[in-house]
């Protein structure tokens, strides 16, 4: 089935005129009409459990589990809508095989990563949601009998349970028993325009002071800043920032410090700040807030040499931060000023054989390590643990372990990659490799 040239014509108008006067909103309803009329777009009951995520959604960064829960707990505080839960549930229609091949990843990668407690894997990829996926993955957790750390929403056994949620919400039953109703996009229409995936999931999001996360709009600035780079022309960060202001974020307001970070550069590890923050993040929808990620901004080291692995370890080492380091829904276990101190003189010689010590851990990765979601854990917890020690935060961190020195994380590391590989490969040769610590590289 090929796109009808009309409908290519009047999507290149939707986007050009969303180019002129940012209304997002309005073309994504105006792209929906046309993909209706033309049977590119319709409405669609779905099981929760054949409903996944799209890998675009949020820039990549997918569901978040303690968010479910947190959702859900809204949900069910209010008695439980099937109307509103189903309110801008929006999806792509699965592409057939092998085309599915990236989605079915990068949704497995999201359980595997929180190895399946805060919501269970699909039956089957029918949809991939663009809107409304904390909502159907709180209604799959459900039918998992998922622990939630809600006692709301616990029945005595500390689990999610359909029987004692749903026996007075109308709404949630239906929920449970039909699914909710979705708008779906035919699958070729996300192939043939990546982009409206972007507007559709900005405009679903746009609301007064919205939900989006400081990350998200990380990653919307990076892909922005990426499309001036295809077109073979300088990065303009004003549109970078217009670009990701249209959803209206929280951050809106310190921008141009998020922007300075992504235009450090090192775009790939944007990507391991989204899948990181899945597996480590104790706390829905906690930012780091504006001083932090000005200074975080501000991690320049004197000279041609830079750390790129050392400053996104800060990031995550913040984002990891214990419940009782966060401060009215901001993360506050590294300081501005912690931050700071890594530009210090004191700091040069341990900050540089840090970034040695990370960089080897990835390479030894990449080259034993087949299941994303180990790798993901396993450089997630090494990135933490080398800015606690910097720092000496490693007693106030989840861990509550001070580490020594370098070769001592390393020396665990080289342990827990060890045991990954013969547990995920069991392959005895792979995981010698991992017999001897992590060098300090002296240059």
């Amino acid at each position: 089935m090929a796109i009808p040239e009309q409908v290519e014509t009047e999507i290149q108008k939707i986007f050009q005129s969303l180019d002129r006067d940012r209304q997002i909103v309005t073309a994504w309803e105006q792209a929906l009409k046309v993909l209706k009329q033309h049977d590119l777009a319709w409405s669609q009951l779905m099981r929760c459990d054949f409903v996944g995520v799209h890998p675009c959604n949020r820039g990549g960064l997918g569901l978040q589990g303690a968010e479910v829960h947190q959702l859900g707990l809204a949900h069910c505080s209010a008695g439980y809508s099937w109307d509103m839960a189903s309110r801008g549930a929006t999806a792509v229609q699965s592409p057939p095989a092998p085309e599915d091949a990236e989605a079915a990843q990068f949704n497995q990668l999201m359980v595997d990563l929180d190895d399946g407690r805060w919501f269970p894997a699909v039956t089957q990829l029918a949809l991939l949601s663009i809107g409304g996926g904390h909502s159907n993955a709180f209604l799959r957790a459900i039918k998992g009998g998922c622990p939630t750390p809600h006692s709301e929403l616990a029945n005595s056994d500390g689990v999610l349970d359909a029987g004692h949620l749903a026996t007075t919400r109308p709404g949630l039953a239906k929920a449970l028993e039909q699914g909710l109703e979705w708008t779906v996009l035919h699958w070729r229409v996300a192939a043939a325009y990546p982009r409206l995936i972007d507007v559709g999931q900005a405009a679903l999001n746009t609301k007064p002071s919205s939900d989006v996360s400081e990350l998200e709009v990380l990653l919307t600035l990076r892909e922005a800043a990426k499309l001036d780079i295809a077109r073979g022309r300088p990065i303009n960060w004003d549109r970078c920032r217009a670009e990701a202001a249209r959803s209206q974020p929280k951050c809106a307001s310190y921008m141009t410090a998020l922007a300075n970070f992504v235009s450090l550069g090192a775009s790939e590890l944007l990507e391991e700040l989204s899948t990181f923050k899945g597996a480590f993040s104790a706390s829905a929808g906690a930012s780091l807030g504006p001083a932090f990620w000005e200074k975080a901004a501000q991690l320049k080291w004197p000279g041609i040499t830079q750390y790129p692995l050392v400053r996104a370890a800060v990031v995550k080492a913040n984002v990891a931060a214990p419940i009782t380091k966060i401060e009215h829904g901001v993360c506050k276990l590294l300081s501005p000023s912690d931050v700071g101190k890594l530009l210090n003189k004191p700091f040069a010689t341990s900050v540089r054989q840090s970034e040695g010590v990370l960089e080897q851990a990835r390479a030894m990765c990449d080259k034993h390590l087949h299941d994303p979601s180990h790798r993901v854990k396993l450089l997630g917890q090494l990135d933490c643990r080398v800015i606690y020690f910097l720092l000496k935060k490693g007693k106030q961190s989840l861990e509550a372990r001070e580490y020594t020195s370098l070769a001592q994380i390393g020396k665990a590391l080289c342990m827990h990659a060890r045991n990954a590989v013969a547990y995920d490969c069991a392959r005895t040769a792979a995981a010698s490799a991992f017999t001897m610590p992590l060098r300090m590289r002296q240059t």
